[in-house]
């Protein structure tokens, strides 16, 4: 009876090990995917801080559109579902505008971006797309950064690709 339960012992770290990296690379895989394959969006930034001292070189994104939040969820007749889709509007120039939220995913328009979204019980949005790290003693290259260059997919995962100026270049 020892002896059966040292060999599962023995075999169930490294299943383990194994099957954590399985997880891990298909994630890794997903949001490459997305990079390659996603719509590039631009999201207006508010101002933001370009260091923070506590973590290193890396930004806290505070995107312009969570201002409107407030007053979407005021209009709101019923709570807000804790996991949904912000929707946008994108421009001819690849701007997102014109937010509503929305329970489910449910292309209306094609113009229409899903951003899928987590909420806790105060009603902030968590999209995955908040920090942005950078090269150590770079923080001045995204001083002028006016966008967040986000790829979206088609079931509203996101990922951050870069910053980018008032005119759309890269930081």
């Amino acid at each position: 009876m020892n002896q059966s339960r040292n060999n599962i012992l023995k075999w169930t770290i490294p299943l383990s090990f194994i099957l954590l990296l399985v997880v891990f690379f298909k994630q890794v895989a997903k949001k490459e995917h997305t990079l390659e394959n996603g719509q590039l969006v631009f999201f207006e930034l508010a101002p933001v801080d370009p260091r923070s001292l506590i973590q290193g070189d890396y930004m806290i994104l505070n995107y312009a559109f969570t201002s409107e939040l407030p007053y979407i969820n005021s209009r709101q007749e019923n709570q807000i579902p804790k996991n949904g889709y912000l929707v946008f509007q994108i421009d001819s120039l690849g701007v997102a505008s014109k937010l509503r939220i929305s329970p489910s995913l449910e292309k209306a328009d094609s113009l229409d971006v899903y951003l899928k979204y987590h909420s806790n019980a105060r009603n902030n949005f968590n999209l995955g797309i908040e920090n942005f790290f950078f090269q150590e003693d770079h923080s001045s290259n995204y001083d002028k950064a006016k966008y967040a260059g986000v790829r979206v997919d088609q079931k509203g995962n996101a990922v951050l690709e870069s910053l980018y100026d008032s005119l759309k270049n890269p930081l």
